[in-house]
């Protein structure tokens, strides 16, 4: 998927979270829309998310990678903090 796209971009920010926690807030959320999304699924979208990330990486990409299993509140704040020091080498 990556390989198709025309810029490649100074950074990236990959939150990246397990299948079975996605498919735990996604059960806690409830959203009918998400009933008939199964683990299997989820975890081929991050089997190819960790590859996409691995292509940038190659690319001369600065990866920044922020564990989204912990709790909605340090994953923001250690977003912001990465935002905050990219801004900082810019």
């Amino acid at each position: 998927i990556y390989e198709n796209v025309k810029w490649d971009p100074d950074v990236l920010i990959y939150l990246r979270a397990d299948p079975s926690v996605c498919m735990q807030r996604m059960n806690k959320r409830g959203r009918e829309c998400e009933n008939d999304v199964s683990l299997e699924y989820l975890q081929k979208v991050h089997e190819q998310y960790e590859k996409m990330m691995l292509v940038a990486n190659h690319k001369g990409i600065h990866v920044v990678v922020i564990n989204a299993n912990q709790d909605g509140e340090s994953v923001y704040k250690e977003a912001m903090k990465a935002i905050q020091d990219i801004r900082k080498t810019k």
